[in-house]
């Protein structure tokens, strides 16, 4: 019991004593002193009416047998009295004030308990008052060392209901049967086993359900004393919260490494497949040209050395536009230019162009389309390029004499494309992490056949942008895969667009152009490649060189890079516009992202072409500014 709980008890009874000696000594007072039934009733009164168990022994009841109130007689009866309360009474009679026996064991109906008597004398009146107070918590406590505020339960035999402390009648209220919690009883009657078995348990958590409803944690004893089993249990909710939080941190903090682990694995996966994809296709054309600066007379080496140096370049730069358009992706830097697109016209283009890699495969390639699909609101290079990824993947993945099938359908207010293939199909465990970037790379099959698994990541977060979804589904591996892009319509079906005729290269018959750009290797093949088809080529490898050519050969068209020493391609083109010259200009650079193109217009260049730019690309847009600036001039005149 707390030490508060013990100075109330003390006041208590201490007030109680008081209360009544004055009582009794007053009424004996008033009272003849041979009448007997007068004082017997007044003693009766006072004694029932006092809140502890006490008893009033000698002359002062007016009987021989004492007078005990209910509480009294419910612990020790009326007439058999412990040997330790007689031999108090004795030296009561002798002459002593008060007696106390401490620590009185009494056996009651369900349990032993321990009470403490004090007796006290009344005078003048001959007799004694006897109060009880129960101290069987108190006992406990000290004997086996047990907290204050410890809930205990303690029983001396299995078929007793037992004892409960104050403190676990104040803060459970019901017997443990029906606070210890439905998931925890086994183990506590597995305890209560032990210990009846005389063998302490050891200490087990169980939530006990508190007198308002709610459950806590209590760490739980199951001691052996003598012929009693005693339960003890204190609170630890509160620690268990907290150790239940620590866990969570650490395995929040175990998950995270876990994380971080696999994202360093999969990076260092990954930057080792750039570093393959970049070197391979870079050693193959460093081997042709060393075949081609050995032995240029063989023109069977020859046109196998070009072929293989235009792949391996083509798939370099495919590669590194991959890398660009995934950086641009993930940091919110991918733009649209959005138009009308007939994407059925699309799709057989891009068809068209995946057949000679399907032919090597000998893969079946075919397109079907609906009558009057549409067109789309789309970009039509990235939508392109995302039809190009999704074929690349499906021939990739197929095997060779398979089958890849494009299909173009009007579903209500969208248009579908989907393309399936008969190929390794999809694990159900990769099916959801398809379009995550570097999900793939471990994959060995996309090892063996090159590139980065960035085109799906890519193609996702293109169509996303057009408000669009692509979705991946397969019934597990070795059968196939189908993946579809679905776009909102654009407005009202139309029949298809007619096909597209041959392209044939403008040409630039006498237009003098200037290219200025600081790699001479770069301005040595722009001049010859820009002489073949008609142009009158002067080069500068710097921008004040290229403000002095300006003044001597008085060019038609400007080709300027922008990242050279000194005055960059920018300030170059500003200094221009400012001295008042509207040379049409184009600014041929590697800086290639949409902030680029606008930071270069924005300076006063007209086009912006990122390298590697095609041959025919160039041409076009310096053709598409020649004419202009002709129609311009004409008007003026």
């Amino acid at each position: 019991m707390a030490d508060s709980d013990t100075d109330d008890r003390d006041a208590v009874l201490a007030a109680s004593c008081s209360l009544l000696h004055v009582l009794v000594a007053e009424l004996s007072r008033a009272a003849a002193p041979d009448d007997h039934e007068r004082r017997h009733q007044v003693a009766m009164r006072a004694i029932h009416t006092f809140p502890l168990p006490a008893a009033l022994f000698g002359g002062v009841t007016g009987h021989t047998p004492p007078l005990v109130n209910a509480g009294w007689r419910a612990i020790l009866g009326v007439e058999w009295l412990p040997s330790r309360i007689k031999d108090a009474l004795d030296r009561v009679a002798e002459g002593a004030p008060i007696q106390y026996v401490p620590d009185l064991e009494i056996r009651l109906p369900d349990y032993v308990s321990y009470f403490s008597v004090a007796l006290r004398s009344l005078r003048p009146v001959h007799g004694a008052l006897a109060i009880c107070v129960e101290t069987t918590d108190e006992v406990l406590e000290k004997r086996l060392d047990i907290s204050p505020t410890t809930l205990v339960w303690h029983r001396d035999a299995p078929d007793e209901a037992g004892h409960y402390n104050r403190r676990w009648q104040i803060q459970v209220g019901s017997s443990w049967q029906d606070a210890v919690h439905h998931a925890d009883s086994p183990r506590w009657l597995a305890a209560l086993a032990d210990a009846d078995g005389a063998k302490d348990s050891a200490g087990l958590e169980v939530r006990l359900r508190m007198n308002d409803g709610a459950y806590r944690w209590h760490r739980v004893r199951m001691l052996r004393a003598g012929e009693r089993v005693v339960c003890c249990a204190s609170d630890i909710h509160a620690l268990r919260r907290r150790e239940l939080e620590r866990n969570a941190l650490v395995a929040q903090a175990r998950s995270a490494r876990a994380d971080a682990d696999t994202a360093n694995r999969i990076k260092d996966e990954f930057l080792a497949a750039v570093s393959h994809e970049l070197r391979a296709p870079l050693t193959t054309m460093l081997l042709w040209e060393r075949v081609l600066r050995e032995n240029a007379s063989d023109e069977a080496s020859r046109v196998k050395a070009l072929d293989a140096i235009h792949q391996s370049a083509v798939a370099q730069a495919r590669l590194v536009a991959d890398l660009l358009d995934f950086a641009r992706g993930i940091s919110g830097k991918l733009f649209l230019d959005i138009r009308f697109v007939d994407i059925a016209s699309l799709a057989s283009e891009a068809v068209e162009a995946a057949r000679p890699l399907a032919y090597v495969k000998s893969i079946d390639l075919a397109i079907t389309s609906s009558p009057f699909v549409g067109e789309v609101h789309a970009d039509a290079p990235r939508l392109r390029q995302v039809l190009d990824n999704l074929l690349s993947n499906a021939i990739k993945f197929t095997r060779p004499g398979g089958r890849v099938i494009v299909s173009v359908n009007r579903r209500g207010r969208f248009v579908t494309l989907a393309v399936e293939d008969n190929g390794r199909g999809i694990a159900p465990e990769l099916l959801e992490r398809i379009f995550e970037p570097f999900a793939q790379a471990d994959d060995a099959l996309m090892h063996r056949e090159g590139g980065l698994g960035l085109g799906l990541t890519i193609s996702k977060q293109l169509v996303e942008l057009h408000r669009g979804t692509l979705v991946a589904s397969s019934d597990g591996p070795g059968k196939g895969a189908t993946l579809t892009l679905s776009l909102p319509a654009a407005g009202t079906p139309r029949a298809p667009s007619p096909p597209v005729g041959t392209r044939r290269t403008p040409k630039l018959d006498g237009a003098r152009v200037l290219v200025i750009d600081d790699d001479d290797h770069v301005r040595t093949a722009l001049a010859v490649l820009l002489g073949r088809v008609g142009a009158i080529v002067d080069t500068a490898d710097s921008a004040s060189t290229g403000h002095a050519r300006m003044v001597a050969t008085e060019p038609q068209v400007l080709i300027c890079d922008i990242g050279m020493p000194g005055e960059d391609g920018y300030c170059f083109v500003r200094s221009l516009r400012a001295s008042g010259c509207k040379i049409p200009s184009i600014a041929l650079t590697a800086y290639a992202s949409q902030l680029d193109a606008q930071r270069a217009l924005e300076a006063g260049f007209d086009v912006h072409l990122s390298k590697p730019v095609s041959v025919e690309r160039l041409v076009d847009a310096l053709s598409e500014l020649l004419t202009s600036s002709r129609l311009s001039n004409d008007r003026i005149t």
